[in-house]
């Protein structure tokens, strides 16, 4: 298989870099670090607040690195546990509700890029410290006490279509959007369930996938699935821009398979 659908892929990933913080704040080609930033005047502090019982979860431990790669200086970094006594009273002092969540120092503010750009993905305290907290997803809810953005993906395929596209690359893309997966499946067509969706959703061209679950929570991922999918009025998500990733594909109507070399 060629990798045309990966490039379609990566188009779609630059234009959701707001799922990582180096995409959220969308600075990594502009922001240049300050050459005479030291450690005494502008060191940031970093807290992370986490939920480790949460696997699902966004893996915090990713914030340090990516802001570091923007030439954000730490000084102290702590990491405690949302139910712990100091979790507990960063949760109340910046009235935390997702988790994991970072709070920086207001030493952020000397860094004038970020500072300036971080009204798009947070807020300040009244301290001044910056806080961003359940993005990206899937983050912990302390409010509803569950999880919240997992996705469940029905990699829907033909298995008499030996030329077509595997469905299941879809998932190295969800992937690397950051999706977490609550659940995958594989449903032939030829099946009862199969058939099933295909009259459900008015699927006319196949292999395809459908999303459920809370992918909205996910920025900007609304708006841009309209170029390759439909969003159906039970919440489905289901891809039909097929001609897009140029791999073989069937058209259910004629029983052609198109694209094929």
């Amino acid at each position: 298989m060629g990798n045309n659908w990966l490039q379609t892929g990566i188009i779609v990933l630059c234009a959701l870099l707001v799922i990582n913080i180096v995409g959220l704040i969308g600075l990594q080609l502009d922001y240049t670090p300050k050459e005479t930033s030291t450690a005494s005047d502008s060191a940031v502090d970093l807290l992370l607040v986490v939920n480790s019982d949460c696997t699902d979860c966004f893996d915090a431990s990713q914030y340090e690195p990516e802001l570091t790669t923007l030439g954000v200086e730490f000084g102290a970094v702590e990491t405690v546990e949302f139910d712990s006594s100091a979790g507990k009273k960063a949760v109340k002092k910046y009235d935390l509700t997702r988790i994991p969540a970072l709070v920086m120092s207001d030493e952020l503010a000397q860094y004038e890029t970020i500072s300036g750009a971080w009204s798009r993905i947070g807020t300040v305290a009244k301290d001044g410290s910056y806080i961003l907290q359940g993005s990206p997803p899937p983050f912990y809810d302390l409010e509803e006490e569950r999880v919240r953005g997992l996705v469940s993906v029905i990699y829907l395929d033909d298995a008499s279509c030996e030329a077509c596209y595997d469905p299941q690359v879809h998932k190295q893309i969800l992937a690397r959007l950051g999706m977490g997966f609550e659940e995958e499946r594989v449903v032939d067509i030829a099946s009862e369930e199969g058939q099933g969706l295909l009259s459900q959703y008015d699927i006319t061209a196949v292999p395809t996938i459908l999303l459920r679950g809370e992918a909205s929570l996910y920025p900007s991922f609304d708006g841009l699935w309209q170029s390759v999918g439909r969003s159906d009025e039970d919440g489905t998500y289901v891809f039909t821009n097929l001609p897009a990733l140029e791999q073989p594909y069937k058209d259910l109507s004629s029983g052609l398979v198109m694209g094929a070399s």
